[in-house]
C-alpha cells in the first residue's frame, strides 16, 4: 500500500489584495498536483469516528484537502478547485489507511 497519494487541483485568483479589487475575467490554472502523505493524514484527525458515515468522511476529507492545499501550495488570494473524482480518490485512501 502506498504511503503517498497525489491529488490534482486547479486554482484561480479572483481578487487582488494589492489593489483591493476583484479580478475581471479571472483565469483558472492548469492542473497542479499535491502529494498527501499517510502519516500526516492519519495525524490530522481521528478518522475512525467518521468512517461509517459516508457523508461525514467525505466532508472531513474535503475540508482537509482544501485547507492543506490552500496553506501549503497557494497564496491567500487564490481559490482551490478539486474535482469530485480526485476527492473520492483521497477518501478511499483515507479509508484504506484507517482500516489497516
Amino acid at each position: 500500500m502506498s504511503e503517498i497519494i497525489t491529488i490534482k487541483y486547479k486554482t484561480r485568483k479572483d481578487y487582488c489584495s494589492c489593489c483591493d479589487q476583484s479580478i475581471k475575467d479571472a483565469k483558472t490554472s492548469e492542473f497542479k498536483e499535491f502529494d498527501f502523505g499517510k502519516e500526516k493524514i492519519i495525524n490530522w484527525q481521528d478518522w475512525k469516528q467518521y468512517k461509517e458515515f459516508k457523508e461525514d468522511i467525505q466532508e472531513m476529507v474535503q475540508e482537509y484537502a482544501f485547507e492543506t492545499i490552500s496553506f501549503f501550495a497557494t497564496s491567500s488570494d487564490e481559490r482551490v478547485f478539486i474535482e469530485q473524482p480526485e476527492l473520492n480518490k483521497l477518501v478511499n485512501f483515507v479509508l484504506e489507511q484507517v482500516n489497516t
